[in-house]
């Protein structure tokens, strides 16, 4: 669980990608990777944020 000072940390920072909730399933479908709420609700939230240049938070790493 994250503390509020995590959550203002993630939101000054930017998001390379961000996307809904379908588009989370659909990826994971695609990947035969378990869609629990968990996961999907986990890459909501923080999927695309970067930290630091070397790091990018997320389950899964979405590219076009």
């Amino acid at each position: 669980m994250l503390t509020n000072a995590d959550y203002s940390f993630l939101k000054r920072n930017e998001r390379e990608f961000k996307m809904s909730r379908s588009e989370v399933i659909d990826v994971f479908a695609a990947a035969e990777t378990e869609r629990t709420v968990s996961f999907v609700d986990f890459q909501l939230k923080f999927g695309g944020y970067r930290s630091d240049p070397g790091l990018t938070l997320g389950l899964f790493y979405a590219w076009e």
